[in-house]
């Protein structure tokens, strides 16, 4: 499997987020990732990503969630300039990502653990859904998978990256 750090753009994105990974020392432990490194990742993606699509950061999407007020949540994600908009979440020490079509108008959720919707999941469909009831909700299962308990975060973050070039996922699995 690639590092996050392969698939994010230019030498100079690059050396940002790689700079934040040897911070934080992951590099040399594992492949877990934490919400900050997400965010530097969003933050790094929103200004590849071609016009059109738009991506949150996983504490923007919870400061929306303590502030929702569920007649206000369509005012505040504003997803109708879009064609998509992706929502990373960190739930429970665990990343997921849910996916807006606007024009479809379709909200696929990706987990790279699960198989099934859960209740974590439920819980933010919910959220989203309030933008407007009529919308098809689909949980993807046949998305890469992780096959350990730490990487979500960087299978997560390929979701969304792979989503926004709208290229299928080419990443396997690797022991």
């Amino acid at each position: 499997m690639q590092s996050i750090i392969d698939f994010v753009g230019n030498d100079v994105e690059k050396k940002n987020l790689a700079s934040s990974w040897m911070r934080s020392n992951y590099l040399e432990k594992t492949h877990e990732v934490d919400t900050e490194m997400i965010a530097e990742f969003c933050e790094l993606l929103r200004t590849s990503l071609r016009k059109g699509i738009h991506t949150y950061t996983p504490l923007e999407w919870l400061s929306y969630l303590k502030s929702a007020q569920q007649n206000r949540l369509k005012q505040i994600l504003d997803v109708d300039q879009y064609e998509m908009v992706f929502i990373p979440i960190v739930e429970n020490k665990h990343f997921f990502s849910i996916h807006i079509h606007v024009m479809d108008p379709c909200i696929y959720i990706l987990d790279p653990l699960y198989v099934n919707l859960n209740e974590d999941h439920q819980k933010h469909l919910t959220f989203v859904k309030f933008l407007d009831n009529a919308w098809t909700s689909y949980y993807v299962k046949n998305n890469p998978k992780q096959d350990n308990t730490y990487d979500c975060g960087v299978y997560m973050a390929k979701y969304l990256e792979y989503w926004g070039k709208n290229e299928k996922l080419p990443f396997n699995k690797v022991k």
